[in-house]
């Protein structure tokens, strides 16, 4: 019995907090889908990423798979293509989870780093034009992402986060440190 009182402690103060919406559990599941990352795409050589701090020699685009959040098919012809081009000194790297710069629903997960040799750094992101532009933060996650590709034609990449881990975990008490948590909002809005 002792083993089942945080358990329950823990159920009581989710569900008492306001977690019964649907948004609140879209957002549990979006939170899992961030913590890992596996791709298959097109690409050349390996590169490698701990936070913001890069390695490698090649070349690759997503094409299918999970990543940011996304369950998704990362197409050349629509929008933005992901993709990371590492060299042995810079790295240039995209991801738009929902194909373009901006769009309302990527949940802060796009970045498009600025570099140094061997580590990177990402700029706020301005949305929208004219009087609608808005600075976001920039996505704190890519500070906390662990990744790696490897291709030759075909590619793979794979990842972890371990901050995304703790994000889920909070997630659970309605805490969202990395201010992803979109469902949320989307249900409060339709609320009002």
């Amino acid at each position: 019995m002792k083993r089942t009182r945080p358990i329950l402690f823990c159920l009581l103060a989710a569900t008492s907090a306001g977690c019964s919406g649907q948004g609140y559990w879209t957002d549990r599941g979006r939170d899992a889908l961030d913590i890992f990352t596996i791709t298959y795409g097109v690409g050349a050589g390996a590169g490698a990423r701990v936070g913001p701090l890069h390695a490698g020699l090649g070349a690759y685009f997503d094409g299918v798979g999970m990543r940011g959040g996304t369950v998704n098919i990362w197409e050349i012809a629509h929008g933005t293509p992901s993709f990371t081009i590492e060299t042995t000194v810079y790295s240039w790297e995209i991801f738009y989870p929902q194909g373009h710069r901006g769009h309302p629903d990527d949940r802060n997960k796009s970045f498009e780093p600025v570099g140094y040799p061997f580590v990177s750094y990402i700029p706020s992101i301005t949305i929208g034009t004219g009087e609608k532009a808005a600075e976001r933060p920039p996505s704190y996650s890519y500070y906390t992402q662990i990744d790696a590709f490897a291709g030759a034609l075909g590619g793979l990449r794979v990842g972890f986060n371990p901050g995304e881990l703790v994000d889920f975990l909070l997630g659970w008490t309605t805490l969202d440190i990395y201010n992803d948590d979109l469902g949320a909002r989307q249900s409060e809005g339709n609320h009002r």
